[in-house]
């Protein structure tokens, strides 16, 4: 009961703010909240024709395009995504956000070296989020930087300890690396899940692989045989 009258507040409330932007078109704060608003609860596509009425009102406020270009990331336009981005980055060149959000369309589109390029700019300027770093970690992925990959990852875990995405990562990396101890360190002592055990199995037998027998075996004991024979199937 409480978290149908907590939606329907909120429905509310941007069905408020989105009459409200009607009212005042030319009120880039009211509009900016509006689209805001309905981009956080997962209409993307009505934000983005609010951001370009109040883009073509007022092209001078770039705060509206800088989240109508993300927008349009999110949904995979990738035409109206590259215009604004371009956009931006010729009246911006350095600003670190544009950056990262042209480093996000670009290793969204596999164009990762210069996702690299626009992620070290972004980096250069000061910007150190979360974000950030698993940006550089994938692009450096995909073009086979594996260290400078590895820093990435490994720099997100203290913020993210129990997150399988970055485990994921960081043993991907460390396989690429051929170090086996550091595999099996980064995953012998993770509580088993049902989201990570078939990572594990895969894990012991790219291990196995490679070579690394006793530390496939070790991590191997830990997994339940009717995952195992899952994923071996899965990779055949």
């Amino acid at each position: 009961m409480k978290n149908a009258l907590s939606n329907s507040t909120k429905t509310q409330q941007i069905a408020d703010l989105v009459q409200a932007c009607e009212q005042f078109p030319n009120n880039w704060i009211i509009c900016t909240l509006s689209a805001n608003a309905q981009i956080v609860n997962g209409h993307i596509e009505e934000a983005t024709k609010t951001l370009e009425q109040l883009v073509t009102l007022l092209p001078y406020h770039y705060r509206p395009m800088i989240i109508l270009a993300e927008s349009y990331i999110k949904l995979n336009n990738k035409d109206k995504a590259s215009f604004y981005l371009n956009k931006l980055l010729q009246l911006f060149p350095k600003q670190a956000y544009i950056n990262q959000l042209m480093a996000m369309y670009n290793l969204q589109n596999a164009n990762f070296e210069v996702a690299l390029t626009h992620i070290n700019i972004a980096i250069s300027q000061g910007l150190n989020t979360s974000q950030t770093k698993l940006i550089a970690g994938l692009a450096n992925y995909q073009l086979e930087s594996y260290e400078q990959a590895l820093s990435s990852f490994s720099s997100l875990r203290s913020n993210f300890p129990n997150n399988d995405y970055i485990t994921k990562m960081i043993v991907a990396t460390q396989l690429k690396l051929s170090n086996p101890e550091a595999v099996y360190n980064e995953l012998s002592g993770i509580e088993l899940t049902e989201s990570n055990t078939r990572m594990i199995a895969m894990a012991s037998l790219e291990l196995l692989k490679a070579g690394a027998k006793k530390e496939s075996t070790q991590l191997l004991n830990k997994v339940d045989i009717a995952i195992l024979i899952v994923s071996v199937i899965s990779t055949y």
